[in-house]
């Protein structure tokens, strides 16, 4: 992700661009009972669900398929359909920081984890010093 940092603060950029706040109000909401998604734009919660079931393994022809089910249901305004692209890209980014979060605070938790047990091997060997 580092090697690529520029990439990623291109698309943010390009969704900032794409999906303006006025815009963004005028997109249809999602009505459902549960409150995960009210208030959201039903593009929004498309493209995030659409994500997550797909563990951000983007490809066209799942991507169609879901637009297709949902439509069948009931169709996307035009709007909502321009938006698409850039809902997606937003969630895919989305995902990729709350994975990198994981990892890097796995990474601290492996690190404190280490100090603790070189602080243990280094109180037990004191102990076997003072027991001579």
């Amino acid at each position: 992700m580092l090697d690529n940092h520029y990439q990623i603060d291109k698309n943010v950029q390009q969704a900032r661009r794409d999906l303006p706040r006025r815009f963004i109000r005028q997109l249809p909401l999602f009505k459902t009972p549960s409150q995960k998604y009210e208030g959201m734009p039903r593009i929004f919660a498309l493209a995030w669900l659409y994500i997550a079931h797909t563990d951000s393994n983007f490809s066209l022809k799942t991507l169609s398929a879901i637009v297709q089910g949902f439509q069948a249901v009931e169709p996307l305004k035009i709007g909502e359909l321009w938006a698409l692209p850039s809902a997606v890209r937003y969630f895919l980014i989305e995902n990729a920081r709350r994975l990198a979060m994981r990892v890097d605070r796995a990474r601290n938790m492996r690190n404190f984890a280490n100090t603790v047990a070189d602080r243990i091997v280094v109180a037990a060997d004191s102990d076997e010093l003072n027991s001579v």
